[in-house]
């Protein structure tokens, strides 16, 4: 797909801030997985959800690098978990939002704001 590192900041922005109105609305009942809602994002603009490594912007935008690379060239900082899943002691953003989503969607929110806000490195 070829984005810059500015486009995929931007769209990466603009769609978890979309997902963060899907929890607080409710909206898409039947599919407000974290997954469900990237893939649902992309449809709407245009992109099919095999157009991005893991209907990721940040994902598609490092895909030069190898996978256990990726993540370490994400141009957002992610924090003291250093990437969107994190580990076992530490859990990320990304998955916090997929333990999650079964049954606290303000959390997730919550959550999916955080993520559209990430500062840069």
């Amino acid at each position: 797909m070829g984005l810059t590192r500015k486009q995929a900041i931007a769209e990466h922005r603009e769609m978890w801030r979309w997902i963060a109105e899907q929890y607080e609305n409710k909206q898409n009942m039947d599919c407000l997985s974290p997954c469900r809602l990237k893939e649902k994002y992309l449809e709407m603009r245009g992109y099919s959800k095999f157009s991005l490594i893991c209907c990721c912007f940040l994902c598609e935008y490092t895909k030069v690098f190898e996978c256990d690379e990726r993540c370490h060239k994400c141009p957002l900082d992610w924090g003291t978990s250093q990437d969107c899943l994190g580990n076992f002691a530490n859990k990320g953003l990304y998955r916090r939002i997929l333990d999650s989503y079964h049954y606290d969607y303000d959390l997730c929110a919550e959550i999916a704001r955080q993520i559209a806000e990430l500062p840069e490195k």
